[in-house]
């Protein structure tokens, strides 16, 4: 009997280009003398202190971002560094050095190439950009860590909120449901049933306000806040606030999204397709391979060869 021949898998697989990055990454530290771990040289040896730096390709970006903290602090107010940001594979530390440099020289007319290859429309030209941007009282967080922002761009009176995601396999889900608190019934139709909507959260009255219960949500038996809880939090945030959300994702990684042969794939798809049209103008998603190719048309940005040496080179 002949072996039964099947067609190859479309779609990438997300552990294989994860094993690579991950010795691109060590290779990268080895050759810029940085402290890694000795069992996982991907990572740089410490997180506190300053030891964080070494993963920051520019020394100027890593004192900017300092220089932000300590600002907000003077405020009472948070700048969420990440648990991992010593990570090589850490999703922060790609933002900081893909566009960290741009928000520090402040090369707006470099964003608005980039946003350019999305379908934003404009009403003017960037002017500014934050990292890191929190608002307790869009959803009522009054307690714990709130809703943050990766980055947010500053277009007149418009905001472009982003998020970044790298080699992480899927948006953060509702911690009530991943500790066994919750079965994960959905409560679209009575928010009473939510524990988050018991404590005064508006996450359940800000999806009816801007239309993303649908028929399909209503309908479903799991909550979509148990595995996509982020995601609908940061669209909501954007929506609250009168701007757009945009997601940056590496095409490298089939979990957020992925086209092939005319098929749209991913988290975020998934999602996305159940917006209401006139939500789904606010919601875009641009790959890092699209920013990249923008960056490297402008030869004064000379550390895009260190940014293609870390991340990108053994494309």
């Amino acid at each position: 009997m002949g072996e039964i021949k099947t067609n190859a898998w479309p779609f990438p697989h997300g552990k294989q280009w994860e094993e690579d990055l991950k010795r691109q990454l060590t290779k990268y530290f080895k050759d810029k003398e940085k402290p890694v771990l000795a069992r996982q040289p991907y990572i740089i040896k410490k997180r506190f202190d300053s030891d964080w730096h070494e993963n920051v390709i520019l020394e100027r970006v890593w004192q900017y971002i300092e220089e932000q903290k300590k600002q907000r602090h003077e405020k009472n107010l948070s700048f969420a560094l990440h648990r991992w940001i010593h990570h090589g594979l850490s999703s922060q530390a790609f933002l900081f050095n893909l566009l960290g440099p741009l928000v520090v020289d402040k090369q707006w007319h470099i964003f608005d190439e980039i946003l350019h290859q999305t379908n934003i429309q404009l009403s003017t030209n960037i002017t500014n950009a934050k990292f890191e941007i929190e608002d307790r009282e869009v959803f009522n967080e009054n307690t714990g860590q709130p809703t943050s922002i990766d980055l947010c761009l500053y277009v007149g009176d418009e905001e472009i909120f982003i998020e970044c995601k790298f080699t992480e396999k899927g948006f953060g889900g509702c911690s009530v449901f991943t500790q066994g608190d919750c079965d994960g019934t959905n409560p679209a139709n009575d928010f009473n049933r939510c524990y988050l909507h018991h404590i005064g959260r508006c996450y359940w009255k800000l999806m009816k306000k801007h239309g993303l219960l649908s028929k399909q949500v209503r309908r479903d038996s799991q909550c979509p806040f148990s595995t996509l809880y982020q995601l609908y939090r940061l669209i909501l945030f954007a929506l609250e606030k009168n701007g757009h959300f945009l997601l940056i994702y590496d095409e490298r990684n089939p979990s957020f999204l992925v086209e092939k042969d005319n098929i749209r794939r991913g988290l975020f798809n998934q999602v996305y397709e159940l917006l209401p049209a006139n939500i789904k103008n606010k919601c875009h998603a641009l790959s890092v391979q699209s920013i990249h190719s923008v960056l490297q048309r402008h030869p004064e940005l000379d550390w895009t060869n260190e940014l293609k040496e870390k991340y990108f080179g053994w494309m």
